[in-house]
């Protein structure tokens, strides 16, 4: 829990000064800013999780597993760990940047 606030105020604080060196001034444009910022960090994870399905339907990488001197149940498990791992880091993208979409959407609400 520790590790997951300690990422999300880097990812604010980011998405501030980000805002403030684009001319963010007003309490109104740093609301856009952490939408932006949200949806950035959000698509971020999107587009990992796409790379790694890509790279598990290469060709070269799925013969280059099957000439391995692993047995089949160890070629299973490390590739649902790798499916794990890809997902686990969609997952986080998504919680991360959805607290400064969401805080971005309230102050945007408030403010209109």
């Amino acid at each position: 829990m520790k590790k997951f606030l300690l990422l999300e105020s880097i990812v604010i604080t980011v998405i501030i000064i980000a805002g403030w060196l684009f001319g963010a001034r007003t309490v109104l444009d740093f609301s856009q800013a952490l939408l932006w910022g949200g949806l950035v960090v959000m698509a971020f994870g999107m587009i990992s999780l796409v790379g790694q399905w890509g790279a598990r339907t290469d060709s070269t990488y799925l013969v280059a597993r099957t000439v391995t001197d692993q047995k089949e149940i160890n070629r299973a498990h490390q590739s649902f760990s790798d499916i794990s791992a890809s997902f686990g880091f969609f997952f986080e993208t998504l919680i991360l940047g959805g607290i400064p979409l969401i805080i971005g959407l309230v102050l945007n609400w408030l403010l209109k």
